[in-house]
């Protein structure tokens, strides 16, 4: 290869030309993907962070990562100019004579639609319509997927932000009869993140007087980027606009109008020895008000290990934040004025309140949402979430009819969108309950994991599902997992029930009956714990203590049948079922 022109093409199918003829790729799509993450990186990337993005199974994701850059260097290096620049830490592209698409769009614009050529932006909207890197993507990946989800968003908004602008069909260089058609006309491409509130993450400050820090508070932002795309709740800004604000002064109404955002995150970071402080806060971008924020002290000793809890505590208290802002929103609009978004939202809000005429509005408010968009994969998500809560209300009038109702809604959600990670969960917890089917149940669950690590739902499904497939010591760790992400205090009881049920299983039955008594004090009628609670002292044959817990079980749940159990508590093992069964009757249950 010469050293002659060298271009990489981002939009459309991923290709390299040199001269102007195509450079054969090679086959790995995770090559491929590393080749273009780097087209788009403005500084060098951290080998771990490229691992963390690509390679995070193999047994040694660095000789993973150094083939690939083998592979990429055959491609991109001549003799005269190696592009590819890897130390022992970092790896960059030299892009100084390396002409790439998206970039040298992104490069025309960064100065305002008024200060480019019109037909060079016709052009670029219609090269933009091409999509970013079509076909290429790592299901297995979760945070390439993020990286490229955010990507195609801001590429779809930048390509309707220049159709806007340019109005009634500009020329197109070389073609006086091109025009560019108006926004009615050319949708924007399918994804279900759009048209939801934006989010924007500001770069967070370094305020430790000390620039090797700078790298610690890029990579918090970074992460909290990717982490909160992983909700798909709402579209995340990708980092390459919100980068731009770096150490500029911001009004956060400002930002919100520059980048089409309705909430705007700032943070801060601040060292000083061995201690480090991460300030966060989530301000509406229309008011300028704060919406929540939070300050985090720890101990600065494994640094990435430090920056994955700090964004994981960080987005897991944020997201819910951001749903209650969003509900009181639409809670405030007049009905006429509400689009399927507001109508979901409203309906979460009645789920969480979990009265029976509560589900009842939900399932209104689903069902105006279906009308307005029959394909929404988020909508069937949360008509499932319903169900399954109402499953648990009448668990004990109709254990058997209760288990299978929110299956299909599930199933639906999953066909009209692979990676809706609430939906893969509730589908795993169905076939649990429906199916007994353990191995497709946990595969589900898993993948809801891999899609959303930062959901305390889906850990503590998983720990479910371990524990009624004679997996308990493994329950237990997705168990702890989902208390530490779960914000939300009212549901800790059902964690803490799960956690005695696993404890019990363990044949640990101190355990079990401390985890059954946390979870009572925090909610009283929580019969689950009542029931995990009797069986433990039964266990240990404390009979009067026994006596007493079933006795208050009795008192909350009157039909507690030998069918009840069988339905709701799918043991694979039929001694873990003797263990439960025999445990309430030595507490004095008489089966029926």
């Amino acid at each position: 290869m010469g050293s002659t022109v060298l271009t990489i093409s981002l939009l459309g199918a991923l290709s390299v030309r040199c001269d102007g003829r195509p450079i054969a790729l090679p086959q790995s799509k995770k090559t491929r993907a590393l080749l273009a993450f780097l087209a788009l990186s403005d500084a060098p990337v951290v080998r771990d962070r490229l691992v963390g993005l690509l390679w995070d199974i193999p047994d040694d994701p660095r000789a993973a990562l150094r083939w690939s850059l083998s592979k990429i260097r055959a491609v991109i290096d001549d003799q005269e100019v190696k592009r590819v620049l890897a130390n022992r830490q970092t790896v960059a592209l030299d892009l100084s004579a390396v002409d790439v698409d998206l970039r040298r769009i992104r490069d025309m614009t960064a100065a305002g639609f008024d200060m480019a050529d019109r037909a060079e932006l016709g052009d670029a909207a219609e090269h933009l319509a091409e999509g970013f890197l079509a076909g290429l993507d790592l299901p297995d990946c979760p945070m390439f997927q993020a990286w490229a989800s955010g990507e195609r968003q801001a590429v779809a908004r930048l390509r309707a932000d220049i159709i806007a602008y340019l109005g009634d069909g500009p020329p197109r260089a070389g073609d006086a009869d091109f025009a560019v058609t108006t926004m009615a006309e050319t949708p924007l491409p399918a994804d279900p993140m759009l048209g939801r509130p934006a989010v924007a993450v500001l770069p967070f400050d370094n305020m430790s007087g000390d620039t090797d820090q700078e790298y610690f508070a890029d990579g918090i932002t970074e992460d909290i980027i990717t982490n909160l795309s992983y909700w798909r709740w709402f579209p995340v800004i990708a980092r390459h606009s919100t980068f731009a604000f770096k150490g500029r002064p911001t009004d956060v109404v400002t930002v919100g109008r520059e980048l089409a955002a309705r909430y705007i995150v700032q943070g801060s970071v601040r060292r000083a020895g061995n201690r480090v402080r991460v300030g966060t806060q989530l301000i509406d971008a229309e008011t300028g008000l704060h919406v929540w924020a939070q300050r985090y002290d720890r101990e600065f000793d494994d640094v990435f290990a430090l920056q994955d809890e700090l964004t994981e505590q960080i987005v897991s208290h944020m997201e819910p934040e951001l749903q209650r802002a969003e509900r009181r929103r639409a809670e405030q609009k007049p009905p006429q004025n509400l689009d399927a978004w507001d109508l979901n939202l409203q309906a979460l809000a009645h789920v969480h309140r979990a009265r029976a005429d509560d589900f009842a509005a939900a399932h209104r408010l689903l069902d105006d949402s279906m009308r307005l968009d029959p394909w929404s994969s988020q909508t069937y998500a949360i008509r499932a979430f319903c169900l399954y809560h109402q499953a648990l209300l009448v668990w004990s009038s109709d254990p058997v009819g209760s288990s299978g109702t929110f299956l299909g809604a599930a199933e639906t959600a999953v066909e009209l969108d692979e990676d809706n990670w609430l939906a893969r969960a509730l589908l795993g917890m169905s076939v649990l309950w429906n199916r007994r089917n353990y191995e497709q149940a946990a595969a589900q669950i898993e993948r809801a994991i891999a899609l959303n690590p930062s959901s305390a739902m889906a850990h503590q499904f998983l720990g479910c599902v371990y524990s009624f497939d004679g997996r308990p010591a493994e329950a237990i760790g997705h168990l702890h997992a989902a208390r530490r992400l779960n914000p939300h205090r009212e549901s800790a009881t059902l964690l803490l029930a799960d956690l005695a049920l696993a404890h019990l299983l363990l044949r640990d039955n101190d355990q079990a009956i401390a985890f059954a008594q946390q979870a009572i004090r925090e909610f009283s009628g929580n019969i689950r714990a009542w029931q995990r609670l009797s069986a433990a002292y039964g266990n240990q044959e404390r009979d009067a203590e026994a006596a007493d817990a079933l006795q208050n079980l009795l008192q909350r749940q009157r039909a507690l049948t030998i069918d009840y159990i069988d339905a709701t508590y799918p043991f694979r093992d039929a001694g873990d079922r003797a263990l439960l069964v025999g445990g309430l009757q030595r507490a004095g249950w008489k089966q029926a």
